[in-house]
Formats: structure tokens, C-alpha cells, sequence
């Protein structure tokens, strides 16, 4: 079967000790001021101000973390994190003291503070100003953590840390889709992800949990949906732990009514049966209000499982592609326009009536305090008597023709958009689907696309207004061919994808003109640290 991802083939650590007492008066190396000649810090994403500074802090025996009464209750995980990171990355040989204390602190002490970040209001921005040691303060824990990754990946480089940094990224959403649902990725394999996610400054890892090929996670509700092997709920929560440790907020994508093959052999009898008998195995038939409930089961029990806010619904190629003979229409599946007509009135078409279950699974989600996410495809604000509820965000992938909706039309009427750009920023695993130049390449995202670049086919990429709303973006795993790569090949292909992409959406000035001259600092600034 055609699907999307080949369509478009053209191209803590709980042992750091916790004190309370005074500080009192380690030595700092000194250093001249760092002058021009490349990027002025080491690190992806490249930070957005640098003023350098005379004296170069390094850790030594005596380094402690520091951490104000007022904010040790938010940055204790952070503190933790990075007594524990210190020594794995091997700057000290023992976890350093955590202290929390008003006084000052002493040269060889990390401080970490919560409070405002000069010329933005992001709550993932931070300020590192070593006068004697490095101080990082971030407007919110993220931001506190995101300013320990600059530090970590300029010592790991440098040894040594001066000046002052201010830094912030441009889009609120950055991160990784892994399509888990087709390929089976081991808790370990994930858990490395989300370290990589932290390492790079990236917040979001969607689990594309369900497709045609596989529902790989544990349900209470509906047991017999599961494909074996499959995430635990158990493993889930040890997913979430580290998730909320490196501030990756993780994404869970239940995809209907189309996508559905593996839930469905379970449920043969909510298939879509065409007017000619004709069965298709992978599409609800969402006028049955068994199928309705099936999928109100579901997103309840993993809505109470993930305690993200958002919630992706799926929602891609249910009717079929523009060039499709076969596509689904009110004449062979009658029942879907008999559906749409009893939910919204006698002049309702197909599409209103998909528009009204989606809007039906969205008020579910609301009821459990989360925001839905769902694919472009279907939607066409402005047309049709019903509307896609404005709760829920718009991830555009693609615009077939020009007679379909572009990310403007989406903005123009009031939805959130993420960038999903179905070139570009579509690793797939399947012959000649990963290229070392051009869409589908890191040396692509890097030099070509921009997160404002959106797809839109037959004609050139379309580049969103600058002053027009825009959330983020993610880079998307397809496992078409689920044995094309194991899972290690996979994490190594999709390395400078990810380094690339980083370097884009936190929007600060790029350390190099191109990506030839980014890859050295791909390998300088290496792999997560595995001390956290």
C-alpha cells in the first residue's frame, strides 16, 4: 500500500548529597579574551550572545553546586543531573556537594538560580556569567538546564569556561518523531534518544505509537490491539522519568481512522466495508459507534498514562491520494456520508463528517486536560459546515496541489502550526530514501530548509512569513521498511539529521557557512554525556 513516506520519496542520578550550610571563600586560571576566527563557543546549537571574558573557570575538587533556598526545590533534578554528568565526562572523580545557600559563592562553585534573562521572555532561556565561577540562571528549570548542556559541551572541548553567555531559542517545539509503531526500538535505544534530544537542546520526542504494521504498547483497555514486542507501561514510565530529567516532553500518536491494519485484525468488524463489499483493513469505519468508542477507550487510558499536554490523533490519508482511482467517496462508502449528514445536517459532505470525529476525539482529550495534535491532510478551513476544533494544532506535512490548503490558510484561520515538512524532514527507512545532499539529507536541513520552509508540491517550498505564528518543527522516523536498518544504524544515520536540525530551530547565528564546515563540530561536540 502507498503511504506517505514513500509517496513523497523524491527526495537522576539520586546520589548527589543535598546541604545546607553557609558558603565560605579554588583558584581560577587566567586567560586571555578569546578574539574572532570561528564560532566563538564550541557547541550545537551555537549560543546567540558571547561576550568573552578574562578569567577561565575549570573544575576542580572543590567545585560544588550551588543553588539559592528560593529555587532548590525547582532545581534539584537539574543540580543532580549535572553532579552527576561532572563525573561521568570526567572533570571531577566524585559527585560534587549540592549545597543550597543565600550566600555567595566560592570561585570553584557552579551556581544555579531561577530569575530573568535580559532581551527575552522564552522560558528556555538562560545567562551563564562566570565572575569567579559560572552562575547559570534560566527564566525556568528548562532554561537552567539547557545553560549546564553549553557548559558540558564547552568543557568537553575546552576544559576550561569564561565570559558570558545569554542565550534562547526562536521556536517553543524542537524535537524527534520515532514511528515505533511499525519498527519495535528498545526502552534502552529510546532512553539514548531522549539523552540526545537534552544534549542538543531539542524538547519533544513524539512516539508514533500505532500503524498498520504494529501497536507497540501495552493496553488495559483493549489487550488485544497490542503487537508483541511492545513498550510496558512500566518501561513508559521509566521513559517518562528520564523524559522530564532532560526536559523532552514525550508526544504519544494513536493514528485514525486510517493507519489502523494491526488494531483492526482484532476488531474485523469496524473495517470500512465499501458499498461493493470491498473491505479496506487499515480504515475505521467511524460511523459505527463501536469503532467510536474503541478509540475513546484508548485515548483515555494512554491520556492518563502520558502527562504531556499534547496528544497526537493522526488523522493522515484516510481518503486516499489526489491521483487515487479508488479513493473513498460518499458513493462507495455511503455509510461515512450518512454519518456526516446525521452529525452536522442534510448538506454535510464526507469531509464534514470526518471533521466531526476528529473534533469528537479532541473533546475527549480536552476532558483529560490535553491539546490534540493532527496531520494536514483533511482539513480545509473555510470550506465544508464544520470546522476542525481550534484546540487542536496543525502539523503540515505536505500540499499535494495548489488547489489545497497551504500553511498560510491554516494560520489565516486561527490554528497553531508545526512544521513537518515532508522532504526535508523525513528520515525513512527504505531504499534510496536517505541522501547525502538535498531534501532528506542533514547537509539539506542545514543548508537548504529553514523552519519556515514548508512543503508544497508540484510547484517550489513556500517559506512562512516571519511574523506569522509558527509553534516548531520535528524530524520524523518513518520505518516504511522496518528492516532496512536495525535500530543502532538508525541512531547513527539519523545523528547529523538531528545536529542539523538542532542548529536550526534554536534560530542563533550558524557556527559555519556550510554544512561542510558544521561537521567537524558535529564530532567535536560528540554524544550525550550517559552520567545523568
Amino acid at each position: 500500500m502507498l503511504n506517505r513516506r514513500s509517496a513523497i520519496a523524491s527526495g537522576v542520578l539520586a546520589g548527589a548529597a543535598v546541604f545546607m550550610e553557609p558558603l565560605r571563600g579554588a583558584g581560577v586560571a587566567a586567560a586571555a579574551p578569546r578574539t574572532g576566527g570561528g564560532p566563538a563557543l564550541p557547541t550545537i546549537p551555537a549560543v546567540r550572545d558571547v561576550t568573552t571574558g578574562r578569567a577561565a573557570w575549570r573544575p576542580t575538587a572543590a567545585t560544588r553546586i550551588v543553588v539559592a533556598p528560593g529555587a532548590a526545590g525547582r532545581l534539584r533534578g537539574e543540580a543532580r543531573t549535572l553532579a552527576a554528568e561532572l563525573v561521568g565526562e570526567g572533570h571531577l572523580d566524585r559527585q560534587p556537594r549540592i549545597v543550597v545557600t543565600s550566600s555567595n559563592p566560592r570561585p570553584a562553585d557552579i551556581a544555579l538560580g531561577i530569575g530573568p534573562v535580559r532581551g527575552t521572555s522564552s522560558p528556555d532561556a538562560y545567562d551563564i556569567v562566570v565572575r569567579s565561577g559560572p552562575a547559570i540562571t534560566g527564566h525556568s528549570p528548562a532554561g537552567v538546564y539547557y545553560g549546564t548542556r553549553t557548559l558540558l559541551q564547552v568543557l568537553r572541548q575546552q576544559r576550561t569556561f569564561s565570559g558570558r553567555i545569554t542565550d534562547w531559542p526562536s521556536y517553543a517545539q524542537r524535537g524527534l518523531m520515532v514511528d515505533v509503531g511499525r519498527k519495535y526500538f528498545t526502552v534502552d535505544w529510546l532512553k539514548d534518544r531522549i539523552r540526545e534530544l537534552g544534549w542538543l537542546k531539542l524538547n519533544v520526542l513524539q512516539l508514533h505509537l500505532s500503524d498498520s504494521l504494529g501497536f507497540r504498547i501495552e493496553s488495559e483497555s483493549h489487550p488485544e490491539v497490542t503487537t508483541r514486542p511492545a513498550l510496558s507501561k512500566a518501561q513508559v514510565r521509566e521513559l517518562l522519568a528520564l523524559a522530564e530529567q532532560h526536559h523532552v516532553t514525550i508526544v504519544p500518536e494513536i493514528d485514525s481512522p486510517g493507519h489502523m491494519v494491526s488494531i483492526l485484525q482484532a476488531h474485523p468488524e469496524l473495517q470500512l466495508v465499501r458499498k461493493d463489499g470491498t473491505r479496506d483493513p487499515g480504515n475505521l469505519d467511524y460511523s459505527k459507534p463501536r469503532a467510536r468508542r474503541l478509540m475513546r477507550d484508548l485515548l483515555t487510558e494512554y491520556a492518563e498514562l502520558f502527562p504531556g499536554q499534547w496528544f497526537h490523533l493522526g488523522g493522515d490519508e484516510y481518503f486516499g491520494y489526489p491521483w487515487d482511482s479508488n479513493k473513498i467517496t460518499g458513493e462507495n462508502a455511503p455509510q461515512l456520508l450518512e454519518y456526516a449528514r446525521e452529525q452536522v445536517g442534510p448538506e454535510a459532505t464526507l469531509l464534514d463528517g470526518f471533521t466531526s470525529y476528529m473534533n469528537e476525539l479532541i473533546g475527549v482529550l480536552a476532558g483529560k486536560g490535553k491539546r490534540a495534535k493532527v496531520w494536514n491532510d483533511h482539513l480545509v478551513p473555510g470550506q465544508g459546515l464544520v470546522e476542525l476544533d481550534r484546540r487542536a494544532e496543525v502539523e503540515v506535512w505536505i500540499r499535494w496541489n495548489e488547489d489545497e490548503p497551504s500553511v498560510e490558510d491554516y494560520v489565516r484561520a486561527g490554528y497553531r502550526v508545526v512544521n513537518r515538512h515532508g522532504d526535508y524532514l523525513y528520515f525513512i527507512l527504505a531504499p534510496d530514501q536517505q541522501h547525502e545532499t538535498g531534501p532528506k539529507s542533514a547537509q539539506g536541513i542545514y543548508d537548504l530548509w529553514t523552519p519556515r520552509t514548508f512543503m508544497r508540491k508540484p510547484t517550489e517550498d513556500m517559506v512562512l512569513a516571519d511574523g506569522a505564528p509558527m509553534a516548531g518543527s520535528l524530524v520524523s522516523v518513518w520505518c516504511d521498511n522496518p528492516d532496512f536498518q536495525t535500530q543502532q544504524q538508525v541512531s547513527e544515520a539519523v545523528r547529523p539529521w538531528l545536529r542539523a536540525f538542532g542548529q536550526q530551530m534554536w534560530g542563533s547565528p550558524k557556527p559555519t557557512a556550510d554544512y561542510a564546515g558544521f561537521l567537524p563540530l558535529i564530532e567535536a561536540v560528540g554524544d550525550a554525556p550517559h552520567g545523568g
